[in-house]
């Protein structure tokens, strides 16, 4: 036995394993922190290195293992993907009873005849139409689709309107911000298209007028009527109203209604005498 500080130890034997540190004699100051073998430490290390990338190699070849054991992802559902006929219940008897009620207004109405359209009927075409009433009904999920379909669309125009669908001007006729470097060559017709496109009640309506009177371009007056419409301008609202009210399409004609009362509701009075002087009404 031999005596190093005040620790008594018994002298190393052969089959004594050998140890990581020794005491270290401090003097008067006793022992202090043991001093680590500095060799037999890296080995230490090494070990543990090589386990925790062989723990790692395992995992990641396990997960390798399930991911391709399982079934293949199936692409993302477009909007157009909904609820079975059966799950509708909606017949083509039905969808005339929904009709008349979307174009007076209804906003689940005119989503559900969209969806029938797009998953019963068969008609992309029509289902675009109600879903755009749908839209304008105030649906959520109407101008959310909307907003979709708008943004996987080839035009400017569409991929522009897209950007207002999902939050709808205020009734201050906030503009989305956008526009400020926009020109003519990007095929909006410059800023003001963008402007109106994004949600400008004052530019659509004088995009309207200019077509309307101008240039004379019916298709176009249309459209910026409706943009005008869309966007909550309430002289927009009437001339769309009173386009829609000369068309033959009865489906038109009855439209033309919603947005006459939207106006005549918001004060403009050439719109109130319209609806004065229609029978029925």
């Amino acid at each position: 036995m031999t005596r190093l500080g005040s620790v008594v130890r018994p002298a190393r034997g052969i089959f004594e394993p050998p140890r990581l540190w020794e005491p270290v004699d401090r003097g008067c100051r006793g022992i202090g922190w043991p001093e680590p073998d500095a060799r037999l430490a890296g080995r230490i290390a090494l070990l543990l290195l090589l386990m925790v990338f062989c723990l790692s190699g395992c995992h990641d070849a396990r997960i390798d293992v399930y991911q391709n054991a399982k079934a293949p992802a199936s692409p993302a559902p477009s909007w157009r993907e909904g609820p079975s006929c059966e799950e509708l219940y909606l017949s083509a008897g039905a969808v005339s009873v929904l009709e008349p009620q979307a174009l007076d207004g209804g906003p689940e109405q005119a989503l559900k005849v969209s969806v029938f359209y797009a998953t019963c009927g068969g008609d992309p075409a029509l289902s675009d139409y109600w879903l755009e009433i749908a839209a304008e009904n105030g649906d959520y999920m109407g101008q959310h689709n909307l907003a979709h379909w708008l943004r996987e669309s080839k035009g400017a125009r569409d991929r522009l309107r897209a950007g207002f669908w999902p939050v709808p001007s205020t009734d201050e006729g906030e503009v989305l911000p956008g526009c400020e470097r926009v020109t003519p060559a990007e095929g909006v017709g410059g800023k003001l298209e963008c402007e109106a496109l994004r949600g400008s009640r004052e530019a659509s309506l004088r995009l309207h007028y200019f077509y309307e009177f101008e240039r004379n371009d019916p298709a176009e007056s249309l459209y910026w009527a409706r943009i005008s419409a869309q966007n909550g301008n309430p002289m927009g609202q009437y001339e769309y109203g009173l386009m829609l009210s000369k068309d033959p399409d009865p489906k038109n004609q009855r439209r033309s209604l919603f947005w006459l009362r939207k106006a005549a509701d918001k004060g403009i009075e050439p719109a109130r005498l319209f609806l004065k002087n229609m029978p029925n009404n």
